[in-house]
Parts: C-alpha cells; sequence; structure tokens
C-alpha cells in the first residue's frame, strides 16, 4: 500500500491486478474517494456496476476498448471520483486502484 500526502491530507492508495477465466468482483467500499480501472488486455473490457452478474457486450454498464498490443497503455480508462459501489469485470488483465482517506 502506497501514501499520497496532498495539501495536508494524507491518502492511502491500494491496487491490485486481476486476471482469471470468471469476472471479478471488486467489492463495495464506503471509504473509497476514488477508483481507477484500465484496461491492459487487447480485449475490450465490461464493467458492471453491481454485486453480482457476469458483464458482457449485452449488459455492461461501461466498456473498455483494449490496447493496440498487450500492456501497452493505450487500453481505455475509467474513473470515478465518487462510486463506492461493487463493480464486476469481464476477464481480462486489469488493475484496480482505489483512494481512501
Amino acid at each position: 500500500m502506497g501514501t499520497i500526502v496532498h495539501a495536508g491530507t494524507q491518502l492511502s492508495s491500494a491496487s491490485t491486478s486481476f486476471t482469471g477465466s470468471a469476472a471479478t468482483n471488486i467489492d463495495k467500499n464506503n471509504y473509497r474517494e476514488s477508483i481507477t480501472i484500465q484496461n491492459q488486455s487487447t480485449s475490450a473490457l465490461y464493467l458492471l456496476f453491481a454485486d453480482s452478474g457476469t458483464p458482457s457486450s449485452s449488459n455492461a454498464h461501461h466498456v473498455l476498448p483494449g490496447c493496440g498490443s498487450a500492456k501497452d497503455g493505450t487500453g481505455g480508462v475509467w474513473t470515478n471520483a465518487s462510486y463506492r459501489g461493487a463493480v464486476r469485470s469481464s476477464a481480462v488483465d486489469k488493475t484496480v486502484t482505489e483512494f481512501v482517506f
């Protein structure tokens, strides 16, 4: 866990990478100050803002485009400064960063 200090306010950050064959649940976090998800795969990343379910092209709330080549940093990014609910994501490489006070 890293620590960021800005204008006298200390923020803690947690970063986790997920890879798998099933949807990954990013749990609800009432202390979350922001969340950032970046797609590092060449496939589209489907996000479903719910406690359960498997995201797909037909039910995703948000879709992040893939990278030109794997992990080249050009994949889509979703950032939200106020969302505290759960996120289900499709099974591709992804990195999630949460900032909490």
